[in-house]
Order: structure tokens, then C-alpha cells, then sequence
């Protein structure tokens, strides 16, 4: 197969890729890759951890008037925890058979709304609000740069004044810049989650761990504070607990 040049022929697969996913009997290991996947309680256990890894510093009773974005929502694994805490939540997928899931789980919730994108942005459908808070968790990890790019400056647009686009990228392993996440007790207890996950591994849960799983591009930490900052007035915020892993959050001014 010719290899995708354009962000729209990455988006295209990408989209391919996780409908198959979606439409599959692993679909939720897919979604999870950890051991457990398909343990009810392991997967909300998990589940918290996630979330509060990418919920760390706000204030919780804030998330009550605020509008949610996550981007990359897959079956509803987050929105059923963050429903809950905010005003509205919008979630974003590129497979239709994600979506379809994820409005059977949360279908008795009256502030959630699950809808398509092309993989390349913010659809129009969900422009029509400005969000304190986006969320793109292990969404970046399986894309190149220029798709990346795209979403972060659409995701961008539609943030509120001091909203923020909360996000995961794989780290250079190569390279050690701002490895001093000490001070973030959330993203500790993600990189011991993660590294239980890879000593609990099994054959199956190996495959992702070996690297078959994840597509997206790599970055150093000085790399990924130039490409995050989409606008000038942008504040771009970075933590790196280990070589593999940069969280951090683009705030809009």
C-alpha cells in the first residue's frame, strides 16, 4: 500500500482503520489497550485515572458551568465520568461505529452529544459554542504532525478566553528535555498505571506495547512546545515523566 502523504489521505485511513476497530469483537481493547480491557471494573478503574490525569489543577466545581470537548471519544470511556461534572459535553470521533456506541451508553443523559469528524478538525456542528475545556487523550499518539496541526488550530478556534486544549503526544525517545514532571502527583500514578500495564502484559495487550499500535509521529519537548503554539498570544504548557510521554495543555489567551 502507498503510504499517506496528505492530511487528508492520513485522516482517511485513520478513519478506515478505527472503523474496523469499532465493527470488531477487540473493539474495547482497541479503546483501552490495557490489561483488563474487558473487565468492567478494570475499565473504570482505569477509566479515573485517565481522567484525572487530564482533568489535573482545575477545580472541580468549576466544570459545572463549563462546555466539554473531547476529541477521539471513542465508545463514551470518559464522557460517562465527565458527563456528570460539566454544563455539556461534546463528543468527537471519526468512526461512525464508535459514535453508535457511545449514544447506547450514555443515552440517559440529557447534556451529551456524540458527532462524525473528518479526522481534521472541529466539525461545523460543533462550533457552536465555545468551550472552557477540550480533551484530546491518546487521540495524538496514532497521528503525523500535519494532522495533528490541523486538529490543534481548529481545536484552538473554538476554545473560550483561558480554555484550554488538554492533550498526549509520544515523546523522542532520543532525547531527555524536560524530563521534571515531580511536582504532578496525577502523572505519576499514570506512568506506574502504565508501567504495571506493561509488566501484567500479555500476548495480546504486548502487541500494543511493542509498538504495531501506535502511528503518530514522535517529538522532543522543545519541538513540541514551537508546534503547539498555534497563535502567538497561545500558552503552551508541558510535562514529561518519561522519554516515551509529553502531556500538557494549549491555553487560549
Amino acid at each position: 500500500m502507498i503510504p499517506p502523504n496528505t492530511p487528508s489521505e492520513w485522516a482517511l485511513l485513520l478513519k478506515s482503520t478505527w472503523e474496523t476497530r469499532a465493527r470488531s469483537a477487540a473493539r474495547d481493547f482497541y479503546v483501552a489497550s490495557h490489561p483488563g480491557w474487558n473487565d468492567a471494573a478494570a475499565w473504570e478503574r482505569q477509566a479515573r485515572v485517565d481522567l484525572d490525569l487530564y482533568l489535573y489543577g482545575l477545580d472541580r466545581a468549576s466544570l459545572r458551568s463549563w462546555d466539554v470537548l473531547e476529541i477521539g471519544c471513542g465508545v463514551g470511556r470518559l464522557a460517562g465520568l465527565l458527563a456528570p461534572l460539566v454544563r455539556s459535553y461534546t463528543g468527537l470521533d471519526i468512526s461512525p461505529g464508535m459514535l453508535e456506541e457511545a449514544r447506547k451508553r450514555l443515552a440517559g443523559t440529557s447534556n451529551t452529544r456524540f458527532l462524525e469528524t473528518d479526522g481534521l478538525g472541529v466539525p461545523s456542528t460543533a462550533a457552536d459554542r465555545r468551550y472552557q475545556l477540550a480533551l484530546a487523550p491518546a487521540v495524538f499518539i496514532h497521528c503525523p504532525r500535519p494532522v495533528i496541526e490541523r486538529i490543534v488550530r481548529s481545536t484552538y478556534a473554538v476554545l473560550a478566553p483561558g480554555g484550554q486544549l488538554r492533550l498526549h503526544l509520544r515523546g523522542d525517545p532520543e532525547t531527555e528535555d524536560g524530563m521534571d514532571a515531580s511536582n504532578l502527583p496525577a502523572i505519576e500514578q499514570q506512568v506506574a498505571e502504565q508501567t504495571h500495564v506493561e509488566n501484567q502484559a500479555g500476548p495480546t495487550e504486548r502487541v500494543l506495547i511493542d509498538g504495531h499500535y501506535y502511528m503518530g509521529d514522535v517529538f522532543s519537548y522543545r519541538d513540541a512546545q514551537r508546534f503547539l503554539k498555534v497563535e502567538p498570544e497561545a500558552d503552551v504548557v508541558l510535562y514529561r515523566p518519561d522519554r516515551a510521554n509529553l502531556f500538557g495543555w494549549v491555553e487560549r489567551r
